[in-house]
């Protein structure tokens, strides 16, 4: 079964073309010898395209045991200027089970142990907040690691079906970028040679200027995901404001989303 991966229809990034801020957080999940080698999936994996957050996928075909070993070390011994923002890990493919970075590095939440919980059929993922340089400053991206256990984990269901849904759902909201990159991601996974020309044409705006707002916008989500560290949440929101070229702030930052949706809207008419 296919994960998350898309044929050749657009040059993917080759190591180079990382941001170097970006690699560091790949590696910082990556423990090669563990069985733990995560690949950039999803739009960041482009070339070109802006992206308002990374996904990791790692595949794991091995003991439990040494899989959550290998977690608590990777979390225990995030860089300090990372900030751990979730990790799910048991539960039910609909409800998984949310555990802090206490209790993951403890192996414990309430009475479940950690390889208890690996075993159970959900999604297993990691969730930080990474800094990356840019010309306006720090900016905060969520990084996300979804380790795929073969035979265990739920799998993610048919990838065509969910971008249907994806796309029935947000052009309900007439969230007009998401439409366009679920179009798109459907038809990088089947690639057809007919699909080549309406490939090129999707991804036009996901490199130019509305792929940078919503890529804005999503920098917005994350500072409410900063909410426990008011000084990270500060420095996106300089960031932010540099960007814009306005202040933004928690109290203004709804508003300012409504303002870049519209703005992405009206461009992708």
């Amino acid at each position: 079964m296919r994960l998350f991966s898309v044929a050749g229809g657009l040059p993917a990034k080759r190591k180079k073309d990382i941001p170097e801020d970006v690699r560091r957080g790949i590696e910082a999940m990556r423990r090669i010898e563990q069985g733990i080698n995560p690949s950039l999936v999803g739009t960041a994996k482009h070339k070109q395209a802006f992206f308002g957050d990374i996904d990791l996928l790692t595949k794991f075909d091995g003991d439990l045991n040494k899989l959550a070993n290998t977690i608590q070390n990777v979390v225990r011994k995030l860089p300090p200027d990372f900030y751990f923002s979730d990790m799910k890990i048991g539960g039910t493919k609909a409800r998984g089970r949310h555990w802090t970075k206490r209790q993951v590095i403890a192996g414990k939440n309430g009475k479940l142990g950690i390889v208890k919980a690996l075993s159970q059929p959900a999604v297993t993922k990691l969730d930080v907040i990474i800094p990356v340089k840019t010309k306006f400053g720090q900016r905060f991206v969520e990084l996300t690691n979804f380790i795929f256990i073969k035979g265990v984990s739920a799998p993610f269901g048919d990838f065509l079906e969910e971008m249907l849904k994806d796309i029935e759902k947000y052009a309900k909201k007439n969230q007009r970028l998401k439409v366009i990159k679920r179009k798109l991601s459907s038809l990088l996974w089947t690639d057809k040679k007919r699909d080549q020309l309406k490939i090129k044409r999707l991804f036009e705006p996901i490199k130019g200027r509305p792929g940078y707002l919503g890529s804005l916008l999503a920098d917005m989500e994350t500072a409410r995901l900063l909410v426990k560290n008011k000084a990270l949440q500060k420095k996106q929101l300089t960031y932010l404001s540099r960007a814009l070229g306005t202040p933004i702030t928690m109290r203004n930052l709804k508003a300012n989303e409504r303002r870049l949706g519209r703005e992405i809207n009206s461009l992708l008419k």
